[in-house]
C-alpha cells in the first residue's frame, strides 16, 4: 500500500516538476531579457519577420514597414554592431517595453517614432533618401523612423536655382530634428550652380563669334537678354561703316566662386567675378591711310546674370571689363571651363570668312 502511494506522490511531483519547468521557459521566453536577444539577433541578421514578432509596430500604433526596419538596421555602424545594437534595443528613450499581462504574453519593443522635418522654399520640390533608400512623409516631414543617427540625404529641385544634393547627418535617438535651408546661400555654395552660370557664359561667347562668322547678325545669342542682345547688335552696327575686320578669340573662362552673389528675390541677378583670355581686335579705317588697329585684351570682368521668369534660364544682363585686375591663381576656390581648342572667329568687310568655331 506505502508503494503505491509513494509511485502516486512521485509521480505528481514528477508532473509538478515538468510543469514547473515548462513554466519557466516559457517565462524565460516572454521575459524581457530574452525577448532583447530576439530583437538583437534580427536586427543584425536583417530579418524582418523576425524583427516584427517583436517589435510589431512603432509606440503610438503606427505601422513599422519593412523598408523603415532596413534604413534603421543599415544604419548601424559595422564596428561593434551586435554590441551597439544590445545598447540601443535596451535604451529606454529609443524603445517604450511593453510587457504582456500575463505570463503567457512575450514583452514586445516599441519604438518611439521619430521625424525629421525640412524648411525651404515653398516653390521647390525636396526628396529625401538614407542610402538607396527613398523615405516618405507627409510635406516636407519624412518619417516615422526608429531613433538613430541617421545620413539623410536630400534633393532640392528649385525652379530658379537648378538641382542641389546635399546630406545632412541627423540624430534622432533622443528627439525629433528639423533643418531649414537658406536656399540662396545653398545654391551659391552648389558647385552645379556655379558651372551652370559659368557655362552659360561660354555659350554666349561661342554664340557671339559665330555672329561674327554670319556677317555680324547676333540674332543667334539667346544667352543673353533681350536688351543685352539688342546693344551687342547695335554696337557692330554702328561701327560697320568704319572697320575694315573683326577678330576674336577664347578659350579658358575661370569663376572666382566666393565671389559670386545673389541679389533680389522677385527677379534674383547673380554677379560674380571671372578670368578668360578673350581678345577682341578691330582694323579701323583711317582715310585712306593705313587701317589701324585697336585690341581689347582685358582679362577680367564682373559678370552680372538675371533669372528670366518666361524662359526660366539664367540670362547674361552685362559683362564688365572695367574692374581691378585678378589673377586666378590667387582665387582659393573656382570654377573653370577650358575649350578643347582655341574658339576663333574673323568677319572682313569684303566677305571673306575664315575662323575656327
Amino acid at each position: 500500500m506505502n508503494n503505491k502511494i509513494n509511485k502516486k506522490i512521485l509521480a505528481v511531483g514528477l508532473f509538478l516538476f515538468m510543469i514547473l519547468v515548462i513554466l519557466s521557459v516559457i517565462y524565460w521566453q516572454n521575459s524581457t531579457k530574452h525577448q532583447a536577444k530576439l530583437l538583437t539577433e534580427a536586427i543584425v541578421q536583417k530579418d524582418y519577420a523576425a524583427f516584427h514578432k517583436v517589435t510589431p509596430s512603432f509606440n503610438d500604433g503606427t505601422k513599422l514597414n519593412k523598408e523603415t526596419f532596413l534604413v534603421f538596421a543599415e544604419s548601424i555602424p559595422k564596428k561593434d554592431k551586435e554590441a551597439e545594437i544590445k545598447k540601443r534595443v535596451n535604451n529606454d528613450s529609443l524603445f517604450e517595453k511593453k510587457k504582456g499581462k500575463s505570463w503567457f504574453a512575450p514583452t514586445k519593443f516599441m519604438p518611439y517614432p521619430r521625424y525629421f522635418g525640412f524648411e525651404n522654399e515653398e516653390t521647390s520640390q525636396v526628396t529625401f533618401s538614407i542610402g538607396k533608400h527613398l523615405l516618405s512623409g507627409k510635406g516636407k516631414r519624412v518619417g516615422p523612423l526608429i531613433g538613430g543617427d541617421y545620413p539623410i540625404d536630400y534633393t532640392v529641385s528649385s525652379p530658379i536655382y537648378g538641382k542641389m544634393q546635399q546630406t545632412q547627418q541627423t540624430d534622432l535617438r533622443k528627439e525629433n530634428q528639423t533643418v531649414t535651408l537658406d536656399e540662396k546661400e545653398a545654391f551659391i555654395a552648389s558647385k552645379n550652380f556655379q558651372e551652370k552660370l559659368l557655362n552659360q557664359v561660354v555659350s554666349y561667347y561661342i554664340a557671339m563669334n559665330q555672329g561674327l562668322q554670319n556677317d555680324l547678325d547676333f540674332s543667334g545669342v539667346t544667352q543673353a537678354q533681350e536688351e543685352t542682345k539688342a546693344s551687342l547688335q547695335q554696337t557692330f552696327d554702328e561701327l560697320r561703316p568704319y572697320i575694315e575686320s573683326v577678330e576674336q578669340t577664347f578659350q579658358k573662362f575661370v569663376m572666382n566662386s566666393e565671389s559670386l552673389k545673389i541679389e533680389g528675390s522677385s527677379q534674383p541677378q547673380a554677379v560674380f567675378d571671372i578670368y578668360t583670355d578673350v581678345a577682341l581686335s578691330l582694323k579701323a579705317n583711317n582715310k585712306g591711310k593705313r587701317a589701324e588697329e585697336i585690341t581689347n585684351a582685358s582679362h577680367n570682368a564682373i559678370v552680372t546674370m538675371e533669372f528670366d521668369q518666361e524662359t526660366k534660364k539664367w540670362l547674361i544682363y552685362s559683362i564688365d571689363f572695367e574692374t581691378y585686375t585678378q589673377q586666378p591663381d590667387d582665387w582659393a576656390h573656382t570654377n573653370e571651363v577650358t575649350l578643347p581648342e582655341i574658339n576663333q572667329a574673323r568677319w572682313y568687310k569684303d566677305g571673306r570668312k575664315q575662323g575656327n568655331i
